[in-house]
């Protein structure tokens, strides 16, 4: 360290950027007031479900499945064009996502949407099959 003092020289751009840590801690803060982990593992096993479910009325669950943590469900699909029907279909619905959601907090005022576009999305897929199946879970 003594070589450090006198024969180094040693600078950084954001050495005394104390805002960064500022905003971490009042981070940390809101996610224990308002129980964060709790809540993006609630939400998540609801998307679970909402897919699971949707997936089994429709007749969908030999092409598709949800998998993955709570915090991150995962659609998967057996063939990729019904994968992108799906997807496209999300969009349409003013849901983008990439076959997974990485679950935060905010969702909670979206599952109502989410759970709209997800259904319209397999439906999609069960007309691609020839399927016309729509049934709503409750």
């Amino acid at each position: 360290m003594k070589r450090l003092e006198q024969d180094v020289f040693y600078s950084t751009t954001f050495a005394g950027e104390a805002v960064s840590i500022a905003a971490a801690l009042a981070c940390i803060d809101e996610m224990q007031r308002v129980d964060a982990l709790a809540e993006v593992m609630k939400l998540g096993n609801q998307i679970h479900t909402i897919y699971a479910c949707h997936a089994l009325a429709m007749g969908l669950t030999d092409e598709t499945s949800v998998i993955g943590y709570p915090s991150r469900p995962v659609f998967k699909w057996k063939r990729e064009d019904l994968k992108a029907v799906f997807l496209e279909t999300m969009v349409e619905q003013g849901v983008l996502c990439q076959g997974y959601i990485n679950v935060m907090v905010a969702h909670g005022d979206t599952m109502d949407r989410l759970d709209r576009a997800i259904a319209a999305g397999l439906h999609a897929v069960s007309l691609r099959l020839n399927r016309d199946v729509e049934v709503r879970c409750a």
